[in-house]
């Protein structure tokens, strides 16, 4: 069975004192208020303190009372008795406590409950009462929360089929995200970090999730989120991932690792802790690689080399509840970047007819006719592919029956087109529909 790292240092402290095998609740108070170092043990630090353990001056002084003495192995091996009661799979220092000679050790004044309050306290953090039962309980592994959908954004009640859930963040986790925030290996990575401690935690909803009643996440509190941080329990290992988990079952919470981490589920399902892996529909796209994001640049740059489709598109409107005609000049989604635009049309066909134009976001001023009968227009924005850009608004009495158009644009052939009205919409038609010609 294994033991926690101050569990052991309580009993080699025993150890050396038990020369015959056997220590006397005298032994057992200077072993451990003495013996062991200043951090070493909960223990020691607590038997050292006046007001959860005993007058170590007094005991030194004083000589021992006629009482007997327990073996070391026996103290061991109760121990381990008392953790398996506890149904936890490894020794702490409770459970040492738990195996001393707690009669004896009061008579030479030790505060035995306090004692252990202050040893259950520091190893297990504080207990649970509220909000434990009738809820589905998580635990966040760091890959959840980085490389998966917002933890705000699953319906985490439909993921999980259960009505409440409580989803858990242990500190090593939190220890994990602080150093992506600043370090992560992709801007992604140390945003989503950020997002999570900076933003999802910042000020007080930090205390609403450290509070018994948890931070309300989603669903009017039908899902919450609360942070859970022993002092025993802040590394950056997965490893320390379940340990966290180790200790919410111990306390009593009926815990599931949440985890993309198939190795981490490997461990937690051998360890008997029952995992949770996401759909994959909820993870995001992987970011690319250093040759994809190389390969996607060169695409980029291709894509602005072609040259644009443009064509003319006309929409039936109204102004002041007379009938109109929107004119647009638009870039097909497979063409290349457009700039340097000149259009030149004409239409057929309308009677009393106005032409407003719209280019710039122009709202008053007539197209003005070139020499050649047609309406000539610069477009001075720069259109991507699959853009439109309004160029003018027609007002009349009957509608045309036409409108062609001639478009140059910087880097591109001539492009000639028609609309022609076919059951009251313009479509493009004949041999003219976005031809294009070599200038």
């Amino acid at each position: 069975m294994e033991w926690s790292r101050g569990a052991v240092a309580a009993i080699g402290a025993f150890r050396r004192l038990a020369t015959d095998g056997f220590i006397s609740p005298r032994d057992i108070i200077i072993a451990l208020g003495r013996d062991l170092l200043p951090g070493d043990s909960v223990l020691g630090d607590g038997m050292r303190n006046p007001e959860t353990g005993v007058n170590l001056h007094q005991v030194l002084r004083d000589g021992p009372f006629n009482q007997g003495s327990p073996s070391v192995i026996g103290i061991e091996l109760d121990a381990e008795k008392q953790a398996r009661a506890d149904g936890v799979r490894r020794v702490g220092e409770r459970h040492v406590l738990a195996a001393l000679p707690i009669s004896s050790l009061q008579q030479y004044g030790v505060k035995v409950e306090e004692l252990k309050a202050t040893v259950e306290m520091t190893e297990l953090g504080p207990g649970f009462i509220e909000g434990i039962a009738d809820r589905w309980h998580g635990l966040l592994d760091t890959s959840e929360i980085i490389e998966y959908t917002d933890v705000r954004e699953i319906d985490w009640r439909h993921e999980v089929r259960k009505p409440r859930v409580t989803l858990w963040v242990s500190g090593s986790v939190l220890n994990e995200l602080d150093r992506l925030s600043f370090r992560g290996e992709s801007d992604r990575v140390r945003k989503r970090a950020r997002t999570f401690t900076r933003g999802l935690l910042e000020g007080s909803k930090l205390e609403e999730a450290l509070s018994p009643q948890g931070l309300v996440l989603r669903d009017d509190g039908a899902v919450r989120l609360r942070v859970w941080a022993p002092q025993t329990m802040m590394g950056l290992r997965d490893t320390d991932h379940l340990e966290a988990a180790f200790g919410l079952q111990e306390r009593g919470v009926p815990i599931v690792v949440i985890t993309g981490d198939t190795s981490l589920i490997a461990r937690a399902k051998v360890a008997g802790i029952q995992a949770w892996r996401p759909p994959d529909e909820l993870q995001l796209k992987p970011d690319p690689s250093p040759r994809e994001k190389e390969l996607e640049l060169r695409l980029r740059r291709a894509e602005l080399q072609k040259p644009p489709l443009l064509s003319l598109e006309a929409t039936y409107t109204s102004v002041a509840n007379n009938p109109a005609v929107d004119v647009w000049l638009t870039n097909a989604p497979e063409g290349g970047e457009a700039k340097d635009v000149t259009v030149m049309w004409k239409t057929d066909g309308a009677t009393n007819l106005d032409t407003y134009n719209r280019v710039g976001g122009a709202t008053f001023g007539r197209v003005q006719v070139g020499a050649d009968l047609r309406f000539h227009q610069s477009i001075p924005a720069t259109l991507p592919p699959g853009s439109r850009y309004p160029i003018a608004q027609l007002i009349f009495q009957a509608p045309p029956q036409s409108i062609v158009y001639e478009v140059w644009a910087s880097g591109s052939h001539r492009r000639l087109g028609a609309l022609r009205m076919v059951d009251d919409k313009y479509v493009a038609t004949g041999d003219e529909q976005g031809k294009t010609e070599a200038p």
